[in-house]
């Protein structure tokens, strides 16, 4: 299955600027001593942004050969960052460069930012020119869409999800839908937005390398469902609602389910939206129509998705979808399940990561959401930015296969499986669920199959 596409993308990412760090110097030389006939040693300065503030890298260079290097940087975080600043400038030395030094892990964004920072050094690219956070500003951009009908489906069940600003500019909802033909079967809405840290659930890796792209430690990006008692309790005190956010996003599910597109599209685009609300029995968001738009536009994506044949009783069918750490530290894995009975009958994976550069991020990722993350990042969907990211995997780890290719074979391998047959092999061996998925080549793939298992097993 392939997703829309609603921008093309260049196949090339800029690394980010920013960093995670500390409140160390760390500074190392070479044992080296200079001849009588040396070149003498330049001593070169660069500066990035990093987590809290700048990080500056001072080089001492011989002709080719670097010579010392101590990187500081004063507001970044202790215990995290700080490894950064004390172990990689002797790694740069020892390498003569940056070039084949990995990152510190779980102190990736203080390393990138000490790497740009050495290289703006030997660039002579200036402090002031560095420190400047109008010159940090990633190329990201947001989707587009347009109202453009969906038209007919053919026969069959198809998945797809999209991300679509479906109300203000504080979150993203992450919508799902399942079409039999040209009707909703099924509609499954959350929202993310930041949260206070002390009180919310947090999207998985908070805890890791991908919340150190939050712009404030005090909030944390949370799904408004798993949220839904704190969230609808600060909706009734400053909004005096009396319904909770999670029984709103019901409602309007259930409203669309049976309805074929064409009759959700002639209601949002031929109604105000005060007479969405009223033709949505027991909704009371006044931005109900928002919400629809989103099942429009993930009912687009499924459209364009491989079918699968099912001739029994499609309102019997139960959905799921879960939030998981599937892969690594730096993003989240939003995984679902259309389930019969012990069956799968259809999935889908899709991760989300902050990035930089040419990308396009999830939707208000260029109005208050985008503010919570790092400058320059923004929030992206991998599947939405197949081409950046599939690139910079074949770039940094010789892959050979796109990631959404990889997701789709995962998902092709699971649906039509009982989830017993697909948890036992998601709990065997890692290398055993790769060579049992054809065309799947993520080292992770059985974490992808659990976490398919999990939504299964989540259907209701």
């Amino acid at each position: 299955m392939k997703k829309l596409f609603a921008t093309m993308l260049p196949l090339a990412m800029v690394l980010s600027l920013s960093a995670c760090g500390s409140t160390n110097t760390g500074t190392t030389e070479s044992t080296g001593e200079a001849t009588s006939d040396s070149v003498p040693a330049e001593a070169l300065v660069g500066q990035a942004q990093g987590y809290g503030g700048l990080v500056t890298v001072t080089v001492a260079r011989e002709g080719d050969t670097i010579v010392s290097v101590s990187a500081d940087g004063p507001d970044e975080t202790n215990g995290v960052g700080s490894k950064a600043i004390d172990q990689l400038p002797d790694l740069i030395v020892k390498a003569n460069g940056v070039d084949g030094v990995d990152a510190i892990s779980g102190a990736t964004v203080t390393s990138e930012a000490i790497f740009t920072a050495f290289n703006n050094a030997l660039n002579g690219t200036s402090p002031e020119e560095a420190g400047d956070d109008e010159k940090a500003v990633s190329e990201f951009t947001v989707p587009v869409f347009n109202n453009d009908p969906v038209g007919e489906v053919g026969a069959g069940l198809r998945i797809g999800q999209m991300e679509y600003a479906a109300h203000g500019d504080k979150s993203f909802a992450v919508t799902t839908v399942v079409l039999d033909g040209s009707t909703i079967a099924v509609a499954y809405i959350d929202e993310y937005q930041f949260m206070d840290a002390e009180t919310a659930v947090a999207v998985p890796n908070s805890d890791k390398d991908f919340g150190e792209k939050y712009a404030d430690s005090k909030k944390v990006l949370g799904s408004k469902r798993l949220n839904n008692d704190t969230y609808s309790a600060n909706m009734a005190d400053h909004g005096g609602s009396t319904i909770a956010l999670a029984d709103n996003l019901d409602a309007i599910q259930d409203y669309v389910k049976g309805k074929t597109v064409a009759e959700l599209e002639n209601l949002i685009y031929n109604n105000s939206a005060e007479a969405v609300v009223d033709a949505v029995s027991s909704a009371t968001l006044a931005d109900t129509s928002g919400y629809i738009k989103s099942v429009i536009e993930a009912a687009r994506v499924a459209a364009s998705n491989d079918p699968v044949e099912f001739s029994g009783d499609v309102s019997s069918l139960k959905f799921g979808r879960i939030e998981a750490a599937a892969h690594g530290t730096n993003c989240f894995l939003v995984a679902s399940a259309l389930v019969d009975g012990d069956t799968i009958l259809l999935s889908y994976l899709d991760e989300y990561q902050p990035m930089t550069g040419a990308v396009v991020g999830v939707p208000n990722s260029d109005q208050e959401f985008g503010k919570n993350f790092i400058a320059g990042t923004a929030l992206v969907s991998k599947r939405y930015n197949d081409a950046v990211y599939s690139a910079n995997m074949a770039e940094r780890g010789g892959a050979t296969t796109a990631l959404s290719d990889n997701y789709n074979s995962i998902q092709d391998y699971a649906n039509g499986k009982t989830i017993a047959e697909i948890s036992g092999i998601a709990k065997g061996e890692a290398e055993a669920a790769v060579d049992a998925v054809s065309g799947a080549t993520l080292v992770d793939t059985n974490n992808y199959l659990g976490s398919i298992v999990a939504a299964a097993e989540a259907a209701e």
